[in-house]
């Protein structure tokens, strides 16, 4: 015998009574306040070596072997586990780990690995010559519009191709919506970016989308997930 809302929901409409349940989580930690240190004032270790259930690692390799990649440049390579994992499993490519912090304020090669301070200019793109992959786990929804759009600009001049593994919400952006705050802890925040649009507005190729793994949940409950995208650079 069915004895509350709450059993009746869950037995009889459980896709509902997820969605629910994940936007009352979502609301209450909306209200809750946190407290980040400065990311670009912290110093990191490194630590050459990635977990081997790393999911944006392992498409990342796939992406590296089949298209026979020379040079592979992390963008927000934070402790270097994956870039060092994905040089030490594909030796013959050149690697570069890009980040905002101190510990990459001077260039310095470690793990076989070249190590640099991020810039919006991606100037670490101009140095290197060959096929070029640029690689982001979790890096680009941290940038605010204005910089993410510079960011594919540039990107798109150096003719460099791009893969993503980046949380995105479980629906289809409208083709009108840009970009939809995703968190705001104060200098904290990270975004929902349409990557389809504006990879499209700067004459990329999309080989695979966000619509093309529009299935991807991690549980029917949740409202966001961990999508990989991968765009090849405009020709001309």
């Amino acid at each position: 015998m069915i004895t509350s809302l709450k059993t009746y929901l869950k037995v009889c409409f459980p896709l509902l009574y997820g969605h629910l349940i994940a936007s009352f989580i979502l609301l209450r930690e909306s209200f809750k306040k946190y407290k980040y240190d400065s990311y670009s004032e912290t110093e990191i270790d490194l630590s050459p070596h990635n977990s081997v259930n790393d999911v944006a690692t392992s498409l990342f390799l796939r992406v590296i072997c089949e298209a026979n990649y020379e040079n592979v440049a992390e963008v927000g390579t934070y402790k270097a586990g994956r870039i060092c994992t994905l040089k030490r499993l594909v030796p013959q490519i050149n690697a570069y780990g890009i980040d905002i912090g101190p510990t990459f304020s001077n260039k310095f090669h470690s793990y076989d690995v070249n190590f640099q301070k991020y810039d919006d200019e991606l100037s670490v793109l101009k140095n290197i010559s060959g096929k070029t992959l640029v690689i982001c786990r979790g890096t680009l929804s941290c940038m605010e519009s204005l910089q993410l759009s510079n960011f594919v600009k540039n990107l798109s001049k150096a003719k460099a191709d791009i893969a993503i593994y980046d949380l995105h919400p479980n629906f289809l952006f409208n083709n009108n919506i840009d970009v939809i705050n995703r968190t705001n802890h104060g200098s904290f925040k990270t975004f929902y970016h349409n990557y389809n649009k504006l990879f499209l507005k700067y004459n990329f190729t999309p080989i695979s989308s966000s619509e093309d793994t529009s299935d991807w949940l991690s549980s029917p409950y949740g409202s966001e997930s961990w999508r990989f995208l991968y765009f090849h650079a405009p020709t001309i």
